[in-house]
């Protein structure tokens, strides 16, 4: 399947990825959505060192090395320090305009 372009108004191909659709997206969808992101990146980081260390209680293989290990565990910990402050800076908007924040520039993501 060929994409054709037309050379006086060429349409984008690529459409970025948005949990809700954009119609229905609010002030507070960028940071639901970087906090659902990092919340699942996490999740599946810690089940990973979980695997892992079930891997060596069971005398099996281990799925990562103890510096893969290791690592994830820095990440998952960074990455939740960072939602905690994302989280911190929304109540803080929040209670000092009374009201919601605005959205999240895209450029302004962690």
């Amino acid at each position: 399947m060929s994409t054709q372009l037309n050379s006086t108004d060429p349409v984008p191909v690529f459409k970025p990825f948005a949990w809700v659709a954009p119609r229905l997206q609010c002030d507070t969808y960028d940071p639901l959505a970087d906090a659902r992101d990092i919340a699942a990146g996490v999740a599946i980081a810690l089940q990973l060192v979980e695997r892992t260390n079930m891997d060596v209680e069971n005398g099996d293989a281990p799925l990562l090395g103890e510096r893969e290990s290791s690592a994830l565990m820095r990440m998952s910990i960074a990455s939740m320090n960072l939602l905690r402050d994302r989280i911190d800076q929304q109540f803080e908007y929040m209670n000092k305009a009374g009201q919601p924040a605005p959205a999240t520039q895209q450029g302004d993501r962690a």
